[in-house]
């Protein structure tokens, strides 16, 4: 049996936004960190929401006037620049984040699309066998890359994987009771109802993480070639691409130079406008590779009652192939670049007996 499809979604989804963000017009831009801007927006003021301000809430509202007295928001002396800034000041919490105002919640969108080839040997003869190939391309705009964006920013779905293969088998040796060949006598009991079946996946791998807000100098259209994961693992295998291209020196970044700020003290601030993607399409990590065995022996005891014992052995990681947790992405980091932990089991082997009656 082939099945072929195309398969295809379009959604929308909740993107929470911040009701007080801080305008665009007090965000530094450009290529060069603005620590200057930093120190603007963060300088204290006297808190204007401090309780001393609010006196007559305690005849007007005593459970509110209670409830302020003990929140810092208002007890703190003193209040930054940049929440004073803020449209709403009085919203304090980071994670007042319910949509903004007179807006459609549903501001966010999912887009899928996948074609599907399935091959099936339907069980015949002992044997059975299943083979499926999925092709999917997937974006999503779920997040707002700055605070004072209008709307939710585009990027790689990270829950769906370009490339997926499975492939399954079953196969029941022709030898034993009930079977086809070598029903009775002693070699039955030495060749006799075995079982072999196995699941073996492959995967690609998702978009290694989600970057922070970071400098990059030169062409970004370049990082597709300036990752050389399969020159730099050649040489040494837990690197997954290039650390030079990370830039660690002193004074400014040489002419000509096209790679990352690596440096921590020149990384954008706190309130720069993002000027860097949360991820890249061109690089990913490692995906999924594994094959699980299972070998089988069903021992009858009194087949016409349907009482028999199976006593199985499984190798789940048979090939005991290393699955690799996604590399570290931080350009400030001394692992930048290589992958420091595995994802999923090392080869694992169990044995299991079962009576059925």
């Amino acid at each position: 049996m082939i099945d072929v499809s195309y398969n295809g979604a379009y959604s929308n989804l909740p993107v929470l936004a911040r009701n007080n963000f801080l305008p665009s017009q007090y965000w530094s831009t450009g290529n060069v960190r603005n620590s200057a801007n930093d120190t603007f927006l963060t300088s204290n003021f006297k808190n204007p929401y401090n309780v001393a301000n609010l006196s007559g809430l305690a005849s007007s509202n005593p459970t509110l006037y209670r409830y302020v007295s003990g929140t810092s928001f208002f007890t703190g002396a003193n209040m930054q620049r940049q929440q004073l800034l803020r449209p709403n000041g009085s919203m304090w919490s980071n994670y007042r984040t319910f949509g903004r105002l007179g807006e459609d919640s549903w501001n966010g969108t999912n887009k899928y699309s996948d074609f599907q080839m399935l091959v099936e040997r339907r069980y015949t003869a002992g044997f059975q066998t299943t083979f499926m190939y999925t092709y999917a391309t997937s974006t999503t705009a779920d997040f707002m890359a700055n605070e004072f964006d209008p709307d939710p920013t585009e990027r790689p779905n990270n829950n769906v994987m370009p490339h997926r293969i499975a492939w399954s088998a079953v196969y029941e040796t022709p030898f034993g009771k009930g079977r086809k060949y070598v029903s009775d006598g002693a070699w039955s009991h030495v060749i006799g109802n075995w079982n072999l079946s196995w699941v073996y996946q492959w995967q690609s791998g998702p978009v290694s993480g989600d970057w922070g807000n970071r400098f990059f100098y030169g062409d970004m259209n370049q990082l597709d070639s300036m990752w050389k994961h399969e020159e730099v693992r050649s040489k040494d295998y837990l690197a997954w691409f290039d650390p030079s291209m990370a830039y660690r020196g002193t004074g400014s970044v040489p002419s000509g130079f096209t790679g990352f700020e690596g440096r921590t003290a020149n990384q954008p601030g706190n309130y720069h406008v993002r000027v860097f993607p949360t991820r890249v399409e061109s690089l990913r990590s490692d995906g999924i590779n594994n094959l699980d065995l299972k070998v089988e022996r069903i021992f009858p005891i009194k087949p016409e009652k349907g009482i028999q014992a199976r006593f199985s052995f499984d190798m789940l990681n048979a090939i005991n192939h290393t699955n690799f947790s996604g590399p570290n992405i931080d350009p400030t980091s001394g692992n930048f670049g290589r992958v420091t932990s595995q994802r999923g089991l090392s080869r694992v082997l169990q044995f299991t007996l079962r009576f059925e009656f």
